[in-house]
Order: structure tokens, then C-alpha cells, then sequence
């Protein structure tokens, strides 16, 4: 969330994105022998990114910073379509680590396939549940679902939009707000349900924009910031990491 037009810190992670590091980490650590007072120091983890990459402000890049403060050892194959998902969780599981972490939802069909080929393998995935070939939910005794209530991270944002809306802090003068979200999912409806409910709770005659994206392109994604801002947005607030960005920096 940033103040439109107004100062702001140098981009930080939100706090979904933080939590994302966390859970991992303890993931990782659940994974360790007992034995071990250091659970995950050493670990060898593969990371299996979605087609975001390693792009700045992505749940890639906060897993790999979750993976690393556990003390574990972190490969990363880098995705650049969904066409590469199954491929690389292959190419993970044939360097044999104790964790394979998938970041997406839309893996959730690639972890399935390979969890089932791989009983013997250990995988995480975020946000979502392994789906068979039909998309429906498959529960499997390798793969920990890492999966989060994304709707009270997003009251907590919201409710602090709300309050400089409210008391017209620094920029926040039109009582309107703009978010960006990428195509809907469970965990971007519930963020952003959660934000405008936490909003309209300290002020309940604010307004807000949605605009919806999967685009990866940042100029494109600044551009909708630009727009929301052009039509009296003055808080943005973001649930993609696609193009967070290009957005924040409207």
C-alpha cells in the first residue's frame, strides 16, 4: 500500500509476502531430523518458481529469502511460462533435496502429477492444494499446503487505509481508493475483500477502484496506477506481484 503522489518508504514486502518467508521457514525446520537442534541449517531446498521469476516483490523471491534465513541450501529454477512448471519440478526432484517448494497456485496441477509419481519426495506449495488431471483437490501425504487467510492481513491494511482516509493524512483527500489485483483467485478475493472491509470499518463512506491484471508488463501496470490516481485514487494498494512495481511507482 502506498499514499498516491505522496512520500514513501523504499519498497518493502507486504505482510501476505511475509508471511510467505515465515511459514516456509518453519516448514523447513519441520522437515529436519528431531535430532537436530538446527532443523533446517544445511537442508538442501529446491525452489520451483511460477513465471514471475525472481522478480523484486514476488512470493519467488520471498521464499528463496525465507529458504536462506532457515539456513537452508536453495537451488532455484527460474520458470517463464506455465508450460514450464512440470518440467521443473522434475528438474528439482532429479537434484534429490529433502524440499521441493512450488509458488503458486496455478502449480498446483504440475505438484500433483509429481507428487504422485514421487511419493518418496517432500514438496511445499503456496496457496493452494495439489489438483488431479480433472482440477479437482487432491489430498497428498508429501505435499504441505501452505495456505493462509489472506482476508486479515488485508482488514489490518485496509483499516489503516480507512483511518488516513478518514483523517485525511498526507495525500489522502478524495476518500477514494485503488487496488490492483491479479485475475481472481481465492487468496486475491479474500486479500482484497479483507482490505475493503477493514477500510469501510474506520470509514464507511470511502469508495474504491478495482482493476484486475495478470500482465507482467510494469509500464503497462504504472499505467492503471496513473489511471486510478487520474480518477481521484489516492491510496494504492496492490495483491499481484506481477507487476506490483510499475504499480506502486505510479
Amino acid at each position: 500500500m502506498e499514499p498516491a503522489n505522496g512520500s514513501r518508504p523504499g519498497s518493502r514486502p507486504g505482510a501476505s509476502w511475509r508471511v510467505v518467508a515465515l511459514v516456509l521457514a518453519l516448514a523447513l525446520a519441520a522437515c529436519g531430523p528431531s535430532t537436530e537442534p538446527s532443523g533446517s541449517a544445511g537442508m538442501r531446498v529446491c525452489i520451483a518458481t511460477n513465471a514471475d521469476g525472481l522478480a523484486p516483490h514476488t512470493f519467488n523471491q520471498l521464499a528463496t529469502d525465507g529458504a536462506r534465513t532457515a539456513g537452508a541450501q536453495v537451488q532455484v529454477i527460474a520458470s517463464h511460462t506455465a508450460s514450464d512448471y512440470l518440467a521443473n519440478i522434475q528438474r528439482c526432484i532429479a537434484n534429490h533435496p529433502a524440499l521441493v517448494v512450488a509458488i503458486s497456485p496455478d502449480m498446483a496441477s504440475a505438484v500433483g502429477s509429481a507428487a504422485k509419481l514421487h511419493p518418496g519426495q517432500r514438496f511445499a506449495l503456496v496457496d493452494a492444494m495439489p489438483v488431479d488431471e480433472s482440477g479437482q483437490n487432491i489430498d497428498l501425504g508429501n505435499v504441505t499446503d501452505l495456505l493462509f487467510k489472506a482476508q486479515e492481513p488485508g482488514y489490518l491494511v485496509g483499516a489503516l487505509a480507512g483511518l488516513m482516509e478518514k483523517n485525511k493524512v498526507g495525500s489522502a483527500a478524495h476518500n477514494v481508493l485503488g487496488i490492483l489485483g491479479s485475475n481472481h483467485s481465492p487468496a486475491v478475493d479474500a486479500y482484497i475483500a479483507g482490505y475493503i472491509a477493514g477500510a469501510k470499518s474506520v470509514d464507511p463512506g470511502l469508495t474504491w477502484k478495482v482493476t484486475y491484471s495478470d500482465s507482467q508488463d510494469t509500464a503497462f501496470c504504472k499505467q492503471l496506477g496513473i489511471t486510478q490516481i487520474s480518477a481521484g485514487a489516492d491510496i494504492l494498494f496492490e495483491v499481484t506481484g506481477r507487476c506490483a512495481s510499475g504499480y506502486i511507482d505510479a
